[in-house]
């Protein structure tokens, strides 16, 4: 499983740079043409939008897999290995429930109004909110993978600890 992660953290970091750069050259390009040329085009910030939500939501799955999201950890100094393990359990339960309910709402709104079009580049609403359904499921699938991993070194913990008295 682990290595499923890591091709998968690769793979996106790739992708997230791809991205990151052709939407930083769609824009360079744009700034050129309309502040040299006087001749701007007019589909670059659509494309840079859709590249914009797969960078933040994209990059938020990668986040989760790396376990690098913003987290208040001034209470972790005070409290047991223990202790630590059952609210990070807790917390994930937390999320897994956020990002079941959002993916389970998420898609009968895309198909509600994912069918209007971008005005200049006509691309369908629902590819940038497939973006962001597309990595719900990826953090649901790491949440639930790292939940499980949560359960299972505490009940080794308890077990060791248990068979020690």
């Amino acid at each position: 499983m682990n290595k499923i992660r890591k091709i998968t953290l690769v793979s996106i970091q790739i992708l997230n740079g791809l991205v990151m750069t052709s939407m930083f050259a769609i824009l360079f390009a744009q700034v050129l043409l309309r502040r040299f040329f006087n001749h701007p085009l007019s589909w670059p910030e659509e494309i840079s939008l859709i590249a914009l939500v797969w960078i933040t939501f994209v990059g938020a799955f990668q986040i989760s897999l790396n376990g690098q999201h913003l987290k208040m950890d001034v209470l972790e100094n005070y409290i047991s290995e223990k202790v630590k393990n059952i609210l990070q359990i807790i917390a994930t339960v937390f999320i897994i429930f956020f990002l079941g309910i959002t993916i389970y709402f998420g898609f009968p709104f895309i198909q509600k109004v994912g069918g209007t079009e971008m005005p200049i580049t006509k691309i369908p609403m629902y590819v940038p909110y497939y973006i962001i359904l597309f990595s719900f499921i990826l953090m649901l699938l790491e949440y639930i993978y790292q939940f499980v991993e949560s359960l299972l070194l505490l009940l080794k913990k308890e077990d060791k600890s248990c068979s020690q008295s």
